[in-house]
């Protein structure tokens, strides 16, 4: 049996969360879809980002509550390597291994830099 270190413990356990948080909201929104909406109005066109925001935190009801936690899902899918990158860089800060934390703020900004792209 192999040992892993506890970076690895962490970095594994960050991505697992991740993953069954994410399909959690998925599994959700999809049960909300199909419990709430007739099958004419399951799919009525793609949701964006702006309007995830405008739906979620200011109160808009352009979408049904289904959609946007299926929204919420992919995003958390989206965000899981994202924040696996941030949660490598604070251990190897823990372990004082200062090559591989430079390496994790580049990618972290490579990340951040492509988001900034992308909005």
């Amino acid at each position: 049996m192999i040992k892993f270190s506890s970076s690895e413990q962490w970095i594994s356990r960050t991505l697992r969360a991740g993953v069954w948080f994410s399909a959690t909201l998925l599994l959700g929104g999809l049960l909300l879809d199909l419990i709430q909406q007739s099958p004419a109005e399951r799919f009525p066109g793609t949701l964006t980002l702006a309007q995830f925001y405008k739906t979620v935190f200011m109160g808009s009801n352009d979408h049904s509550p289904g959609s946007i936690v299926l929204y919420a899902g992919i995003m958390a899918l989206l965000l899981t390597p994202v924040i696996r990158v941030f949660v490598a860089g604070l251990t190897f800060v823990a372990e004082r291994d200062w090559k591989f934390v430079w390496i994790s703020i580049a990618v972290f900004l490579a990340f951040s830099f492509e988001l900034f792209l992308s909005l």
